[in-house]
């Protein structure tokens, strides 16, 4: 079964779209054939990718295109990118909850990972992401507002379950840009792991620390492994996909 996980948070700045690249470029490197699918209208998966935005992608697809006829198949891999179109096309997709789940089912069988990238905010977009989602990950800095923003976005995803027929399910929380030297970044941790047992949900293990290799990879549009699989960064994304692969088996 295809495994389809959004990357999906309310706050901007948090590694949503470190976390979607590396997750991808990270299958990959294990074998998995992985899609890429970038719902974000900033387009830095898409350009991190060296694919085409002008080539059209999740828009049209979203719109009833055949998306395997809009898939690029780049050096770092397969990518339904993002462009212009998505700017302003919240009304469009407005109460359209299956428009992304509608275009990525012809494509189940072809790959056994699609990765989804998302724009920072609750959007028409970002509800059809969701709703085509086996499931989430949830990446969370350790700072006072990211919290306030997970809050929001699991109110959200309630909102969801009670008045749709979708129940999206969360794999896990990602900490990212985390600095464990920091006593206050280490009690957020320990709050989040209090209110994500209260609520069931799985908090990932391995914290995502920053390092320089990230911003340099991506101006480089290479992937972080591909650059510099010795960094902080890179060892802490590929003991996530770890646990992210041992959840199949669960």
């Amino acid at each position: 079964m295809t495994r389809i996980t959004t990357i999906v948070t309310q706050k901007g700045g948090v590694g949503k779209t470190t976390t979607a690249l590396a997750l991808a470029e990270g299958l990959r490197r294990r074998g998995c054939s992985v899609l890429l699918i970038d719902c974000d209208q900033q387009q830095n998966s898409t350009r991190s990718m060296r694919a085409d935005p002008e080539l059209g992608g999740v828009y049209e697809a979203m719109k009833g295109a055949k998306a395997a006829e809009l898939i690029q198949h780049t050096q770092r891999g397969d990518i339904l990118a993002a462009s212009d179109a998505l700017i302003g096309s919240d009304g469009e997709f407005a109460g359209k909850l299956d428009a992304l789940e509608a275009a990525t089912r012809p494509l189940l069988k072809t790959y056994d990972h699609i990765i989804v990238d998302t724009p920072p905010s609750i959007c028409a977009v970002t509800l059809t992401a969701i709703a085509a989602s086996t499931d989430l990950i949830i990446p969370i800095e350790a700072a006072f507002f990211s919290m306030q923003g997970l809050e929001q976005l699991l109110y959200y995803l309630d909102q969801i379950r009670s008045s749709t027929a979708y129940d999206p399910k969360i794999a896990g929380l990602l900490f990212t840009k985390y600095n464990n030297r920091k006593t206050l970044a280490q009690q957020y941790r320990a709050a989040l792991d209090q209110r994500a047992a209260d609520l069931g949900l799985y908090v990932y293990k391995t914290e995502i620390r920053s390092s320089a290799a990230v911003e340099k990879a991506q101006a480089l549009t290479e992937g972080l492994f591909e650059y510099d699989p010795r960094s902080t960064t890179a060892k802490d994304y590929l003991a996530v996909i770890e646990e992210y692969l041992a959840q199949e088996t669960h």
